[in-house]
Protein backbone atom coordinates (compact mmCIF):
# COMPACT_ATOMS: atom_id res chain seq x y z
CA UNK A 1 0.00 0.00 0.00
CA UNK A 2 2.90 2.56 1.04
CA UNK A 3 4.29 1.87 -2.87
CA UNK A 4 0.90 1.78 -4.43
CA UNK A 5 2.08 -2.18 -6.20
CA UNK A 6 0.27 -5.88 -6.21
CA UNK A 7 3.09 -8.18 -6.12
CA UNK A 8 2.59 -11.89 -7.41
CA UNK A 9 1.34 -14.21 -5.59
CA UNK A 10 3.73 -16.71 -4.09
CA UNK A 11 3.27 -20.92 -4.79
CA UNK A 12 0.02 -20.39 -6.69
CA UNK A 13 1.09 -21.53 -10.28
CA UNK A 14 -1.05 -24.40 -10.26
CA UNK A 15 -4.51 -23.94 -9.01
CA UNK A 16 -6.82 -25.94 -7.14
CA UNK A 17 -9.32 -26.94 -9.82
CA UNK A 18 -12.49 -26.34 -6.81
CA UNK A 19 -11.57 -22.82 -6.86
CA UNK A 20 -13.43 -21.18 -9.42
CA UNK A 21 -12.79 -17.00 -10.16
CA UNK A 22 -14.58 -16.67 -13.48
CA UNK A 23 -17.57 -15.82 -12.08
CA UNK A 24 -16.58 -13.43 -9.23
CA UNK A 25 -14.55 -10.28 -9.39
CA UNK A 26 -11.78 -12.07 -7.36
CA UNK A 27 -8.37 -13.00 -9.61
CA UNK A 28 -4.80 -14.40 -8.01
CA UNK A 29 -2.09 -11.71 -8.57
CA UNK A 30 0.32 -13.44 -11.12
CA UNK A 31 2.55 -10.28 -11.34
CA UNK A 32 3.57 -7.14 -10.09
CA UNK A 33 1.73 -4.28 -11.44
CA UNK A 34 0.32 -0.54 -9.91
CA UNK A 35 -2.17 -0.38 -7.49
CA UNK A 36 -4.91 2.41 -8.60
CA UNK A 37 -7.34 3.75 -6.50
CA UNK A 38 -11.17 2.39 -7.89
CA UNK A 39 -13.01 4.58 -9.16
CA UNK A 40 -17.09 3.79 -8.94
CA UNK A 41 -19.84 5.88 -10.34
CA UNK A 42 -22.20 6.77 -7.41
CA UNK A 43 -25.85 8.45 -8.80
CA UNK A 44 -24.02 9.47 -12.15
CA UNK A 45 -20.51 11.26 -10.49
CA UNK A 46 -17.55 9.26 -10.80
CA UNK A 47 -16.09 8.70 -7.54
CA UNK A 48 -11.99 7.67 -6.27
CA UNK A 49 -11.83 5.55 -3.48
CA UNK A 50 -8.64 5.09 -0.96
CA UNK A 51 -6.91 2.26 -1.62
CA UNK A 52 -8.57 -0.91 0.85
CA UNK A 53 -6.59 -4.37 2.14
CA UNK A 54 -7.52 -7.22 4.13
CA UNK A 55 -5.21 -9.16 6.40
CA UNK A 56 -6.02 -12.68 8.24
CA UNK A 57 -3.75 -14.75 9.94
CA UNK A 58 -4.96 -18.06 11.04
CA UNK A 59 -3.96 -20.70 13.85
CA UNK A 60 -3.89 -24.28 14.04
CA UNK A 61 -5.90 -24.79 17.21
CA UNK A 62 -8.85 -22.26 15.08
CA UNK A 63 -8.00 -18.81 16.66
CA UNK A 64 -7.75 -16.47 13.56
CA UNK A 65 -7.67 -12.44 12.98
CA UNK A 66 -8.91 -10.41 10.74
CA UNK A 67 -8.27 -6.86 9.80
CA UNK A 68 -8.99 -4.13 7.17
CA UNK A 69 -6.51 -1.59 5.84
CA UNK A 70 -7.23 1.51 4.60
CA UNK A 71 -4.60 4.42 3.63
CA UNK A 72 -4.58 7.32 4.62
CA UNK A 73 -5.54 10.18 2.33
CA UNK A 74 -4.83 14.19 3.56
CA UNK A 75 -7.98 16.43 3.95
CA UNK A 76 -7.18 18.99 0.80
CA UNK A 77 -6.66 21.78 3.49
CA UNK A 78 -4.38 19.44 5.38
CA UNK A 79 -2.15 18.71 2.21
CA UNK A 80 -1.33 22.31 1.05
CA UNK A 81 -0.17 22.50 5.04
CA UNK A 82 2.08 19.92 4.78
CA UNK A 83 3.34 20.93 1.66
CA UNK A 84 4.79 24.38 3.21
CA UNK A 85 8.09 25.96 3.24
CA UNK A 86 10.91 24.03 5.24
CA UNK A 87 12.11 25.55 8.04
CA UNK A 88 14.69 25.32 10.45
CA UNK A 89 14.60 21.72 12.62
CA UNK A 90 16.66 19.77 15.28
CA UNK A 91 16.51 16.32 13.77
CA UNK A 92 17.56 14.11 16.38
CA UNK A 93 18.80 10.35 16.47
CA UNK A 94 20.05 8.21 19.38
CA UNK A 95 21.03 4.24 20.17
CA UNK A 96 22.95 2.32 23.08
CA UNK A 97 26.18 2.44 20.91
CA UNK A 98 28.15 4.70 18.66
CA UNK A 99 27.86 1.36 15.98
CA UNK A 100 24.10 1.17 16.33
CA UNK A 101 23.77 4.98 16.07
CA UNK A 102 25.70 5.14 12.58
CA UNK A 103 24.18 2.82 11.17
CA UNK A 104 20.66 4.32 11.93
CA UNK A 105 21.54 7.23 10.60
CA UNK A 106 22.80 5.62 7.22
CA UNK A 107 19.57 3.97 7.17
CA UNK A 108 17.84 7.29 7.24
CA UNK A 109 20.10 8.73 4.67
CA UNK A 110 18.84 6.21 2.40
CA UNK A 111 15.49 6.86 3.22
CA UNK A 112 15.72 10.63 2.56
CA UNK A 113 17.53 10.08 -0.86
CA UNK A 114 14.75 7.96 -1.87
CA UNK A 115 11.72 10.88 -0.55
CA UNK A 116 11.72 14.07 -2.66
CA UNK A 117 8.84 15.19 -1.28
CA UNK A 118 9.49 14.66 2.12
CA UNK A 119 8.81 16.89 5.23
CA UNK A 120 11.68 18.28 7.22
CA UNK A 121 8.92 19.46 9.83
CA UNK A 122 7.55 16.01 9.59
CA UNK A 123 10.84 14.26 9.91
CA UNK A 124 11.76 16.35 12.84
CA UNK A 125 9.00 15.94 14.97
CA UNK A 126 8.54 11.64 14.27
CA UNK A 127 12.27 11.11 15.54
CA UNK A 128 11.69 14.07 18.51
CA UNK A 129 8.49 12.36 19.43
CA UNK A 130 8.26 8.80 18.16
CA UNK A 131 11.57 7.34 19.49
CA UNK A 132 13.02 6.81 22.77
CA UNK A 133 15.88 8.82 23.85
CA UNK A 134 19.35 6.52 24.26
CA UNK A 135 22.28 6.89 25.34
CA UNK A 136 24.66 7.98 22.27
CA UNK A 137 22.86 11.01 20.89
CA UNK A 138 23.18 13.33 18.05
CA UNK A 139 21.54 16.13 16.53
CA UNK A 140 21.33 17.92 13.36
CA UNK A 141 20.19 21.53 12.77
CA UNK A 142 18.80 21.73 9.29
CA UNK A 143 16.75 24.05 7.34
CA UNK A 144 16.09 21.78 4.43
CA UNK A 145 16.22 18.34 2.98
CA UNK A 146 19.48 18.90 0.95
CA UNK A 147 21.19 20.44 4.34
CA UNK A 148 20.00 17.11 6.52
CA UNK A 149 21.27 15.20 3.42
CA UNK A 150 24.86 16.95 4.23
CA UNK A 151 24.47 16.43 7.80
CA UNK A 152 23.92 12.64 7.84
CA UNK A 153 27.06 12.25 5.52
CA UNK A 154 28.95 14.45 7.70
CA UNK A 155 27.81 12.89 10.78
CA UNK A 156 28.36 9.09 9.60
CA UNK A 157 32.21 9.80 8.93
CA UNK A 158 32.68 11.36 12.11
CA UNK A 159 30.88 9.73 14.63
CA UNK A 160 32.07 7.49 17.38
CA UNK A 161 34.93 9.79 17.65
CA UNK A 162 33.00 11.58 20.60
CA UNK A 163 32.85 14.72 19.50
CA UNK A 164 31.12 17.11 16.60
CA UNK A 165 32.31 16.93 13.21
CA UNK A 166 35.33 18.97 12.76
CA UNK A 167 34.83 21.50 9.83
CA UNK A 168 30.51 20.61 9.38
CA UNK A 169 29.10 22.72 7.07
CA UNK A 170 25.82 22.60 9.35
CA UNK A 171 25.23 22.57 13.12
CA UNK A 172 25.70 18.80 14.54
CA UNK A 173 25.64 18.39 18.07
CA UNK A 174 27.22 14.51 19.68
CA UNK A 175 26.85 13.32 23.27
CA UNK A 176 26.08 10.58 25.63
CA UNK A 177 22.85 11.52 27.46
CA UNK A 178 22.58 7.68 29.93
CA UNK A 179 20.56 7.55 32.58
CA UNK A 180 24.39 7.24 34.48
CA UNK A 181 26.01 10.42 33.07
CA UNK A 182 26.42 13.15 35.51
CA UNK A 183 25.31 15.57 33.23
CA UNK A 184 21.78 13.60 33.13
CA UNK A 185 21.83 13.22 36.47
CA UNK A 186 21.89 16.88 37.21
CA UNK A 187 19.35 17.65 35.25
CA UNK A 188 16.88 15.83 36.25
CA UNK A 189 14.34 17.24 38.41
CA UNK A 190 13.47 20.59 38.83
CA UNK A 191 16.66 22.01 37.75
CA UNK A 192 16.28 20.41 34.02
CA UNK A 193 12.53 21.20 33.92
CA UNK A 194 13.79 24.72 34.48
CA UNK A 195 16.76 24.73 31.91
CA UNK A 196 14.44 22.72 29.25
CA UNK A 197 11.92 25.93 29.96
CA UNK A 198 13.74 28.51 29.43
CA UNK A 199 15.34 27.10 26.00
CA UNK A 200 11.82 26.53 24.79
CA UNK A 201 10.85 30.30 25.20
CA UNK A 202 14.64 31.59 23.75
CA UNK A 203 13.65 28.78 20.94
CA UNK A 204 17.08 28.78 20.08
CA UNK A 205 17.35 25.58 18.20
CA UNK A 206 21.09 24.72 18.58
CA UNK A 207 21.34 25.18 22.27
CA UNK A 208 18.15 22.88 22.18
CA UNK A 209 20.14 20.24 20.00
CA UNK A 210 23.31 20.41 22.17
CA UNK A 211 21.22 20.72 25.60
CA UNK A 212 19.63 17.18 24.44
CA UNK A 213 22.70 15.48 22.74
CA UNK A 214 24.49 16.21 26.38
CA UNK A 215 21.43 14.45 28.69
CA UNK A 216 18.81 17.17 28.91
CA UNK A 217 14.91 16.57 28.63
CA UNK A 218 12.95 18.49 26.28
CA UNK A 219 9.25 18.22 25.49
CA UNK A 220 9.29 18.58 21.97
CA UNK A 221 5.63 18.81 21.72
CA UNK A 222 5.57 22.53 22.70
CA UNK A 223 8.41 22.74 20.09
CA UNK A 224 5.49 22.50 17.27
CA UNK A 225 2.45 24.18 19.10
CA UNK A 226 0.03 25.58 17.01
CA UNK A 227 1.83 24.27 14.28
CA UNK A 228 0.37 21.22 11.50
CA UNK A 229 2.47 18.73 11.80
CA UNK A 230 1.74 14.95 11.70
CA UNK A 231 4.35 11.90 12.26
CA UNK A 232 5.15 9.83 9.42
CA UNK A 233 6.70 6.03 8.58
CA UNK A 234 10.63 6.43 9.15
CA UNK A 235 13.22 3.61 9.64
CA UNK A 236 13.93 2.40 12.99
CA UNK A 237 16.81 1.27 15.32
CA UNK A 238 18.37 -1.81 12.86
CA UNK A 239 18.90 -5.13 14.55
Amino acid sequence: MWHRKLVPTIKAEKLNPNLTFSNTPFYLQRELQEWKRPVIELEGEAREFPLRATVSSFGAGGSNVHFILEEYIPSPKEAVQLKGADQTEVVVLSDVNWERLKALASQLLEYVEQQNELSLHDVAFTLQTGREAMKCRTAIVASSREELLTGLRELIESVGKGNEPEGASIPIFIGEGGEDSNTSALLLGKVGEKVSQILLEERDLQNIAMYWTQGGRITWEALHEGQAVRRIPLPTTPF
